[in-house]
């Protein structure tokens, strides 16, 4: 493999050093710097062919000087935050980590759903109490669960809740049949199929069809004391639905780990709700999500760097291509 000797990538992530460590070996040709944030890179990116962070990590400006960038790698599997700042460079490559957060994401929704059916912030409040009652929880056995996406993470929520036993519907952009789900609904049909679901869980992307698509009409016509759980972005739920659903009864519960603003502000009414669990993003910020992250990452340097652009994996925007968001459901 031949590359020019100019050729920098940087890395800014508090585990910036491990990624550079593991792939300078690998790419004896390429210069890896590692930043453990952006402030300590403000110099090293004006000289970087290409940048590996998460969106979020970039404060405003930060691409500005970016003059010879030619790549953003997405540490993460959103890019939201990148496509709407008004400092990217044009003609630029954008990737993403799409696809490495399945097994974070449903063991996240197997431990809300199960937190909500077993009243654990309850048991939580009495364990500091030393308060010793005993509430009834309720099975995911036997339950019915619709599942909103069918990337790689719906795919495995889906199939850990059929190991529970649970009854599974899927709903996506496109109705197909699928294996493990006994139905699969569009988006616009989920209102008319959730009057006998028990748990919905969100793990859709954010787009144009899905935002603001958990509102009125779903959250009225679930099922009565149903639970309701959000992995996907915070932009798809109506906030103000949601508040309604759990004081007139209609939901039991929610547990949701993302939010329209984050941090989510110290006065939100979620924080101090008593039905509502909420966790600050940490679905998929796991002490293995590294590990998971560099095959993908050392897979697209490859192609990147041999010329290969056919080879590149999750391209969300092309050089000399219209932007388009992630649609990934």
């Amino acid at each position: 493999m031949s590359m020019p000797s100019s050729s920098r990538v940087l890395i800014i992530d508090s585990s910036a050093a491990w990624y550079r460590d593991a792939l300078a070996p690998r790419f004896p040709d390429v210069e890896f710097v590692a930043a453990s944030t952006a402030g300590n890179a403000a110099s090293d990116i004006r000289r970087s062919e290409v940048l590996a962070a998460f969106g979020s990590s970039l404060p405003d400006g930060f691409l500005a000087n970016a003059g010879r960038l030619r790549w953003i790698h997405a540490l993460s599997a959103g890019t939201d935050y990148l496509l709407k700042r008004p400092d990217l460079p044009a003609d630029l490559l954008l990737t993403s980590s799409s696809g490495i957060h399945g097994a974070q994401l449903a063991e996240m929704a197997i431990w809300a759903m199960l937190s909500l059916a077993r009243a654990t912030p309850t048991l939580f409040r009495q364990q500091m109490e030393a308060a010793w009652h005993r509430p009834k929880g309720s099975l995911l056995s036997g339950k019915r669960v619709m599942v909103i996406g069918t990337g790689t993470s719906g795919n495995e929520i889906r199939r850990l809740c059929s190991a529970f036993g649970m009854h599974v519907v899927a709903a996506s952009r496109t109705p197909r049949q699928l294996s493990d789900a006994q139905a699969c609904v569009t988006f616009s049909d989920v209102a008319a199929h959730v009057a006998d679901v028990d748990f919905l869980v969100l793990a859709m992307a954010s787009n144009a069809i899905t935002r603001g698509g958990i509102g009125r009409s779903v959250l009225r016509a679930i099922k009565p004391g149903a639970y309701l759980v959000n992995l996907a972005r915070g932009d798809v739920l109506d906030d103000a639905e949601l508040l309604h659903a759990l004081e007139t009864g209609r939901l039991a519960g929610a547990a949701l780990d993302v939010f329209r603003q984050e941090p989510l502000p110290a006065d939100h009414p979620f924080w101090r709700h008593p039905r509502i669990i909420v966790t600050p993003h940490v679905a998929g910020h796991v002490q293995e999500y590294e590990a998971r992250a560099l095959p993908l990452l050392e897979r697209n340097l490859r192609a990147y760097f041999q010329g290969q652009p056919d080879m590149l994996e999750n391209v969300i925007l092309a050089p000399n291509a219209h932007r388009k968001p992630s649609t990934t459901a």
